[in-house]
């Protein structure tokens, strides 16, 4: 009886040391790719900072003013919710203590939609930020209200398989008795910012492109006469 308990001891003992050796790992990984894209973007704004020919189009410019701010703001929250959802999974595998099966599907799919926004996200502030790729397909207003759906599509997949293993929503639950409570609650919040942050995006992005419908619209009938 002593030696199994002993055993035990011993187990709960190196799963703990195993996961704070885990979270030091995910904290160092976290701090060298915020490093990276921060220096990155600074880098890639100071070299946007040469004199270009400027568009004749006030919606283009408009767009290439305020959607880098809205991916450079998605970049990041994905990056905090990426940082706290792989700690999340470390801590569930190495201690084998997580509410349920399916709050740990919700963080997976957290974790894949944060993953999908971070890069994509960087990739659209490259595209719409360095002067060589202004003219790239991916700057138009189109292919951006495509990836907004898109990725909107997975942060609500993420977060409703999350909250209906643990309703999040009401302020007063205890996440099911979980001691990770207020991690969880904090991937919830920065999915919820993210998700009304594209939100508001694709409102915007159907009016650029409609406006641009219509005007290629009266040009062709101004081109008939």
């Amino acid at each position: 009886m002593s030696s199994q308990y002993h055993i035990l001891v011993d187990n709960v003992w190196g799963s703990r040391e195993i996961s704070k050796a885990a979270s030091g790992v995910v904290a160092v990984l976290t701090l060298c790719i915020a490093s990276a894209y921060i220096a990155g973007l600074s880098f890639l704004f100071r070299y946007a900072r040469r004199p270009q020919k400027h568009s004749k189009r006030r919606r283009v410019v408009r767009l290439r003013q305020y959607a880098p701010i809205v991916h450079i703001f998605l970049g990041a929250s994905s990056l905090l919710v990426v940082a706290i959802a792989a700690w999340l999974l470390l801590q569930f595998h190495y201690t084998t203590i997580y509410p349920n099966v399916g709050s740990r599907a919700g963080i997976r799919l957290s974790l894949f939609a944060a993953c999908w926004t971070f890069i994509t996200s960087t990739a659209f502030v490259v595209v719409l930020v360095h002067p060589a790729m202004r003219r790239h397909p991916l700057a138009e207003a189109g292919p951006q209200l495509t990836w907004a759906v898109l990725t909107w599509c997975y942060w609500v997949a993420s977060l409703a398989t999350l909250n209906r293993a643990l309703p999040l929503l009401p302020v007063k639950t205890t996440c099911a008795g979980s001691i990770y409570c207020g991690q969880l609650r904090a991937i919830f919040a920065f999915a919820m910012m993210d998700m009304v942050t594209l939100c508001m995006s694709m409102v915007t992005l159907v009016i650029i492109v409609v406006q641009a419908w219509r005007r290629k619209r009266q040009l062709l009938q101004a081109s008939r006469y």
